[in-house]
């Protein structure tokens, strides 16, 4: 079991062990993956940059070629001015050989000439201020453009210092997790490896335990098969042990039942002597009255003779035959009574039967009358006691009944299917016996007391009293199945 139990807690640590590694696996590809996220972050970072960058070139050029025809512009237009200007020197050529003429008297034509000459100044002035404010605006713009190229390739170089430092970062980075991922490699490796060591110990320790679980369920199994052993022997000696303290309680009861038959044939002897004496003195008064009477017939001859010979004839032999009836009776009951009954009373009990059984009529005659007042007569007609015949009685109408066998009047009828089978072979309607179960005592006592109170038969149990008594009082149902047997069979 030791072996067992260590085996178990390697298991779970190593079961721990490997979702540790399992973990530190998890979390390096949770890293790798971090750092492909950044590497793709830095590409896309740098192709932005380097979208940009070539955005700026684009524009740079854009600008440049802008200069570029700004200044031909410029160009262009310093010639035009350069060529107004020369026609405005060569107009005021013109002009100043003009006014020497008109000086020397061409006025008339010189004049019309004058007119035209400075409706041309003024119109090359006018286009001379245009071209002068276009150069300005052209030289304005062209400043603005050198501005707008300057602060681009200042924005060129700081976007491409920047993007060398981010590339600079992202190569460290880079450097770092490959390390790291290399190290973690590394680390996995040997994880794996002490994986498959443990799995391989895992391995050996499960063999171990499949061969300690085999000789732990053989032992088990031996162990249970002891224990049926030892339950059998418990089960066979609890019942040896009820049996004799059955025996013992019999034993115990049989003493006292025969002490108590024993007082009862003393009684009874002592009753029969004194109904023997009893009849020996009226024997004797008998014999007196036998010697008057014969005096009385020395005297009287005749009739009357015949008369009181047949009187003193009917007298003196029903008393020899009481006499003896007396002796026989007496001692079969005394060897007729049952060791397990209680007799109480037994010198009014004989008293009542002697009572009962010999009667003295008007005449002096002695006759034997049967008790039509006792219902248990009929049963005991055989012989023997009435208690015995009832109990016989009960037998026979119960055979064939499962779970009943009436032995006695108490511990027979503690679980209330005696009563039952009873009441079913009078009144099946009422009766389910197939339903019945020993187990369930209150049940079966009050299905065979509610049929016996349907048909009239009162009760005298104590449900309670029976249930958990193992030997209910036999008096209580030995009067309730009388009752039930008056009710039914007479």
């Amino acid at each position: 079991m030791e072996l067992l139990k260590s085996a178990q807690e390697d298991r779970e640590l190593l079961q721990i062990k490997q979702e540790e590694l399992e973990q530190q696996i998890t979390t390096t590809k949770e890293a790798e993956e971090r750092f492909h996220h950044n590497s793709q972050l830095i590409r896309d970072r740098m192709k932005v940059l380097e979208s940009m960058v070539e955005t700026a070139n684009n524009e740079k050029k854009a600008i440049e070629t802008q200069l570029a025809e700004s200044q031909e512009a410029v160009k262009a237009t310093e010639m035009e001015n350069a060529r107004l200007q020369a026609a405005v020197d060569s107009a005021k050529e013109k002009i100043t050989e003009l006014e020497a003429a008109v000086i020397s008297g061409e006025k008339s034509e010189l004049a019309d000439l004058l007119e035209r000459v400075r409706q041309e100044k003024d119109l090359l002035e006018k286009e001379n201020a245009a071209l002068q404010q276009k150069a300005s605006a052209m030289a304005c713009e062209n400043e603005r453009l050198k501005d707008q190229i300057s602060s681009l390739q200042d924005e060129l170089m700081v976007a491409r210092n920047n993007a060398r430092t981010q590339l600079e970062d992202a190569g460290w980075r880079k450097a770092q997790l490959e390390e790291e991922r290399h190290h973690l490699e590394e680390e996995t490796e040997v994880l794996r490896a002490t994986m498959e060591d443990l799995k391989l110990t895992c391995q050996h320790h499960l063999e171990d335990k499949r061969d300690l679980k085999a000789s732990l369920s053989e032992s088990q199994k031996k162990l249970h098969e002891a224990l049926e052993k030892l339950n059998e022997k418990e089960r066979c000696f609890s019942e040896e042990r009820a049996q004799f303290s059955k025996q013992v309680e019999e034993w115990e009861q049989f003493q006292s039942d025969l002490l108590m038959t024993v007082r009862v044939a003393n009684d009874f002897k002592t009753e029969a002597q004194h109904d023997l004496e009893r009849l020996t003195q009226e024997n004797t008064v008998l014999r007196d009255r036998l010697k008057q009477l014969g005096q009385d017939l020395e005297k009287a001859k005749g009739p009357l003779l015949k008369e009181l010979i047949l009187r003193v004839s009917s007298v003196v032999v029903p008393l020899h035959h009481l006499k003896t009836q007396l002796t026989d009776k007496n001692s079969g009951k005394i060897s007729s009574m049952n060791p397990g009954e209680n007799v109480a009373k037994p010198i009014s009990i004989l008293s009542n039967k002697l009572d009962h059984s010999v009667r003295r009529n008007s005449y002096g005659q002695i006759s034997a009358v049967v008790d039509k007042k006792d219902p248990l007569a009929s049963l005991a007609q055989g012989g023997g006691s009435k208690r015995n015949a009832l109990l016989k009685w009960c037998q026979n109408k119960t055979i064939g009944y499962s779970n009943v066998d009436i032995t006695n009047f108490s511990s027979s009828w503690n679980d209330g299917l005696a009563l039952c089978a009873l009441m079913d072979t009078y009144i099946p309607d009422k009766i389910c016996y197939k339903s019945l179960s020993p187990s369930n005592k209150r049940q079966n006592f009050e299905v065979a007391i509610s049929a016996a109170e349907s048909v009239g038969v009162p009760n005298t149990l104590d449900v309670s009293d029976m249930i958990t008594s193992e030997r209910p009082n036999w008096q209580t149902v030995y009067n309730y199945v009388t009752s039930i047997f008056c009710h039914f069979e007479t």
